[in-house]
């Protein structure tokens, strides 16, 4: 790990300014309440809430971080919005074998999401809610101001509860300040004992940059991985893609990188210097591997393990206590991988030609995106809806947030 000097030692200081002063403002009269009414309204509603639920200066901040940057290319994004049509669904078997696992080996982004309680106890909901984001972001028009929006709207609302949640994890309750009646994540969030010397500002710069490269990089190079082919400008447009979401989000790093090899080293930089092995990545992994092979039939619950450590590499699969199998196993889900590598990289031509091959190399990822979404009712007020044309193109079968 590095000594975290320089440039990018620096980001770890720093949170976000706007959304901050934004939640410091709602504290100002010395009290929770506030804060805790509009994390609390953020965490139940999948979209931002009606701006009738959220107090004045939370609406002219939304109004204001609503505008995409000027270097924002409409082109760019629609060929992104492309790419994800036709291969998206891969990507949520991407984002749940190397996204997720990725963040989790940050100790200080493993330790914030496990203080929350809501991955150790609720993986589902914690895939849902990154389905959902991504959906919102790449599902088509998702980042027209004048148009959907709901991509932007989304990105707003995360970077209002990173906010709420730094804010809390440093906040010091003063005595009489009222506890009673919290939801266990803020109070967990109050409880902690956060050691800014060692781990930064909870949610720091670091953290969201190599978050955002999670979403970008890390899935373009698990489709390598997975044998998706795309050429250098449909890479560069899905990464500029979310590089828009992560200005959106308060991220504050220049220049952001624009090809993947740019996106390679910036990735490889921040992962050598904090990257470790604690109990909540662990503990966060297993829940997640838990719930991905409870999903599927008993002859391919050891198939994840084995997908994850191709996708991360062994040395991080091993910090998040992901071992490798019996030999057995390992050589019948490792061909399984390599069969499905086979067929991705013939994609302009057994893939196209034969709906079948397609439909076979992309059931794992369709069985578990049908079932995250497939939720109790409890959690359908404010559902998302898959918008059709995915829908129809990945094949999906209700219920799932449509009508």
């Amino acid at each position: 790990m590095g000594d975290g000097s320089g440039e990018l030692g620096e980001l770890r200081s720093r949170g976000d300014p706007e959304a901050d002063a934004v939640i410091r403002g709602l504290n100002e009269s010395g009290r929770l309440d506030a804060v805790n009414r509009v994390l609390g309204t953020l965490v139940k509603n999948e979209d931002l809430p009606p701006p009738d639920d959220l107090p004045r200066p939370v609406r002219e901040y939304l109004d204001e971080s609503s505008r995409l940057p000027d270097w924002a290319d409409p082109d760019k994004i629609e060929i992104a919005e492309h790419v994800f049509m036709l291969y998206g669904l891969t990507a949520y078997g991407v984002l749940a074998h190397a996204s997720l696992p990725e963040c989790y080996v940050t100790p200080s982004i493993a330790e914030a999401l496990s203080t929350t309680q809501r991955m150790t106890h609720q993986a589902h909901r914690r895939i849902l809610e990154t389905s959902h984001f991504v959906l919102g972001v790449m599902g088509g028009g998702g980042l027209e101001p004048g148009g959907d929006g709901r991509g932007i709207r989304m990105a707003q609302k995360v970077r209002l509860m990173h906010a709420s949640i730094r804010f809390l994890i440093l906040h010091e309750p003063e005595d009489g300040e009222r506890m009673a009646g919290m939801h266990p994540m803020q109070r967990g969030l109050l409880g902690m004992r956060w050691d800014v010397g060692e781990r930064g500002l909870p949610i720091n710069q670091a953290d969201l940059l190599r978050t955002l490269l999670t979403f970008s990089f890390v899935v373009l190079r698990g489709w390598r991985a997975l044998g998706v082919r795309l050429d250098a400008a449909e890479e560069e447009a899905y990464i500029h893609c979310w590089n828009v979401v992560g200005h959106i989000m308060g991220i504050d790093f220049e220049p952001l990188p624009e090809s993947y090899g740019d996106c390679e080293l910036l990735f490889d930089e921040l992962k050598g210097r904090w990257q470790g092995d604690t109990e909540a990545g662990r503990l966060l992994t297993a829940a997640l591997l838990r719930f991905i092979k409870d999903q599927l039939p008993f002859a391919l619950r050891g198939l994840p393990p084995v997908l994850l450590r191709r996708l991360v590499g062994k040395q991080t699969a091993a910090q998040l206590g992901v071992g490798r199998p019996n030999p057995l196993r390992w050589v019948i889900n490792g061909a399984l991988v390599l069969g499905l590598k086979f067929v991705n990289r013939r994609r302009r031509t057994l893939y196209d030609l034969m709906p079948s091959i397609r439909m076979d190399r992309e059931w794992i990822s369709r069985r578990l995106l049908e079932r995250v979404l497939a939720v109790g009712p409890e959690w359908r007020e404010n559902m998302f809806e898959i918008p059709e044309r995915l829908a129809d193109r990945w094949e999906l079968r209700p219920p799932w947030g449509n009508p």
